[in-house]
């Protein structure tokens, strides 16, 4: 029996993406935001999530894509008892992928952030998803936050 791997595609910038379903609390509408001074350029500033302060992130400028479309979705993540808000363009659906429909992609990405790419069903021949690792971008971004201060 082949393994499978639920996961959340969403849009940034035109271009499609995914993250596994497990790194995400919740799907929520873009609240206000409170800019912070001296974060990096992905840190858009915090929000409150119904009385809890969480990150607002902007994955756009660690993921090397345009910024043409401002989000107005948030994926919602928790770890280590921080939570952040990813803010993408849009939130297409939800499905499984087959591991072995996962390719590697490690000789192209220094960053790390991805974990591979896949086609699916609804993509033409040319697409591929890309399946980024949001716990470890989020990791990236608090290591840039904390070398800043």
């Amino acid at each position: 029996m082949e393994a499978k791997t639920q996961v959340v595609e969403f849009e940034l910038a035109g271009k499609v993406f995914a993250t596994q379903i497990h790194n995400v609390r919740e799907i929520v509408e873009k609240p206000d935001v409170t800019e912070l001074p001296n974060t990096p350029d992905c840190v858009e500033g915090v929000i409150n999530l119904r009385g809890e302060t969480a990150t607002l992130l902007n994955p756009k400028p660690i993921l090397n894509v345009g910024n043409s479309v401002k989000g107005n979705r948030l994926l919602v993540t928790e770890s280590d008892g921080d939570t952040t808000g990813i803010l993408v363009d849009s939130v297409n659906e939800v499905y499984q992928i087959s591991d072995e429909d996962l390719q590697d992609i490690d000789d192209f990405d220094e960053e790390e952030t991805s974990q591979g790419v896949f086609r699916t069903e609804n993509s033409n021949k040319d697409d591929f998803v890309v399946l980024i690792d949001i716990g470890r971008m989020e990791a990236d971004v608090s290591k840039e936050v904390q070398q800043r201060t």
